[in-house]
């Protein structure tokens, strides 16, 4: 059973078509991180391939965030180290 998961895991990573789509869905990924670092006004570089990826920033506090009032969720996420995706 173990092995028969594994070799089905692997036919599905080694698609052509899975792996077009990873790298389609990391750009995406990106260009939000690039997005939302513009709209908090922080520089930071995005590294990373396919959808392991993330981003190298200064040091954040609420204070460094510009951001209005309504998107206070995501001040609070980008100071705790996550990146709200909506």
């Amino acid at each position: 059973m173990t092995t028969a998961v594994a070799l089905k895991t692997w036919e599905i990573l080694t698609d052509p078509d899975f792996l077009k789509d990873v790298r389609k869905k990391g750009e995406f990924l990106k260009s939000l991180l690039k997005e939302n670092l513009q709209k908090a006004g922080l520089k930071g570089e995005i590294r990373g391939k396919g959808l392991l990826c993330g981003l190298v920033t200064e040091a954040v506090t609420p204070e460094k965030i510009r951001l209005s009032s309504k998107d206070a969720r995501r001040r609070d996420c980008f100071c705790s180290g996550r990146v709200p995706m909506s």
